[in-house]
């Protein structure tokens, strides 16, 4: 039953900060949309995993040796998952709706819902097939709860990666998702003659930093520069001329008043 807490902790957790920002940050007009987007993404994973995967992996077994089903299932997982995340734009009012100003918050709800879906699949395999480690103590299954937390994050990334431009998109999305795989291939077949619990060690540094540049990019990409602050409070508006623009990246500081200065008057406005 470990691993079914650990799974129930990790989806809260992903819902109170991932799902969180989403409700505030967003538009309010946009709510519903996202909620649909999110729940639209729950039942990829085990769609995928049943019609897809083990079918794949049934045939390559009898066909293939061990490294080419290894190499085969390491090419094919990013593919398959970064296309079929996608499919919502099918829908014409999701496809016409997505501008520059939605596709941010909803990247990051079709993230949060295929995230949260893979995390109960893994659990769910693990229970059935691997009792030792479904009954581990919580303890021991914190690895676990961190990494689904961050995936969420990570796929909502990908998302809205592929969602800038269609074609060359989604060929980054997946060269990026096969990228953050690449360490976890290199472990399980041994690569370079270093023993799978060598790989552990970097797997680990891996992971923690494929995650924080995987959660910067949103931000740099919708501001053009690491706006924590326009993340967490968002744009300016002018009370002299009207512009609106981004928080500044110096106003870092704890007072309740900051200053920046319109690009277009130079005025400078406290807030």
């Amino acid at each position: 039953m470990g691993i079914l807490v650990a799974a129930a902790i990790a989806t809260l957790a992903s819902l109170l900060t991932l799902g969180g920002l989403i409700a505030w940050r967003s538009a309010r007009e946009e709510r519903w949309t996202l909620i649909l987007l999110c729940v639209s993404q729950l039942p990829l994973s085990p769609v995928l995993h049943y019609g897809l995967r083990l079918p794949l992996d049934t045939w390559l077994e009898h066909s293939t040796d061990l490294t080419t089903r290894q190499f085969v299932t390491f090419a094919m997982r990013p593919f398959l998952e970064e296309f079929i995340k996608l499919w919502p734009l099918l829908l014409p009012y999701v496809w016409r709706t997505t501008t520059s100003q939605t596709k941010l918050w909803r990247a990051m709800a079709i993230g949060l819902g295929f995230g949260i879906g893979e995390m109960w699949l893994l659990a769910a395999i693990t229970y059935v097939g691997d009792p030792v480690v479904a009954n581990y103590s919580l303890i021991n299954l914190t690895g676990f709860i961190n990494e689904r937390a961050m995936v969420c994050v990570i796929h909502g990334t990908l998302t809205l990666i592929a969602l800038q431009r269609f074609g060359t998109g989604i060929v980054l999305a997946i060269a990026l998702h096969l990228a953050g795989n690449l360490p976890f291939y290199l472990q399980e077949i041994s690569a370079f003659g270093i023993p799978a619990e060598r790989w552990s060690s970097f797997v680990r540094v891996w992971v923690v930093w494929y995650f924080a540049v995987m959660a910067a990019l949103p931000w740099m990409m919708m501001g053009g520069d690491f706006h924590l602050i326009w993340l967490l409070f968002g744009d300016v508006t002018c009370p002299f001329c009207g512009q609106v623009y981004p928080r500044g990246t110096l106003s870092w500081g704890l007072r309740v008043v900051h200053n920046d200065h319109c690009p277009r008057c130079n005025a400078k406005n406290p807030r």
